[in-house]
């Protein structure tokens, strides 16, 4: 190592589009599958009263995905950026701060062989 300690960030554009795009595709499977297969109808009914036009139908799996898509996004931004604010906090580095992102270590001095 060159005597500096980094934490790895979140790109948080990237994570927050990838975790919205997963959820909204998740809810607008369910919603399907619910509609072509009556499979798992008791979660679409939860989820119908949480979010205004979903439901079992080719409709229902578009407003999902929509929603799922919202979702994903607001809860992924929330998340990159606790997760930046708060990494120097728990890094396995020593003397990290959670003021700052990279830390300068002191030079080793070289172990004498015997």
């Amino acid at each position: 190592m060159n005597g500096k300690c980094t934490c790895s960030r979140l790109n948080i554009i990237a994570f927050s589009g990838t975790l919205g795009i997963i959820a909204g595709i998740v809810m607008m499977a369910v919603a399907w599958a619910a509609w072509v297969w009556d499979y798992n109808t008791s979660l679409v009914q939860t989820w119908s009263a949480l979010y205004p036009g979903y439901e079992a139908s080719l409709k229902g799996g578009f407003f999902g995905l929509g929603w799922g898509l919202l979702q994903g996004v607001t809860m992924g931004v929330v998340f990159a950026w606790l997760y930046n604010s708060l990494c120097p906090c728990f890094s396995l580095c020593s003397n990290v701060s959670c003021n700052s992102v990279t830390v300068e270590h002191p030079p080793r001095e070289p172990e004498l062989k015997t």
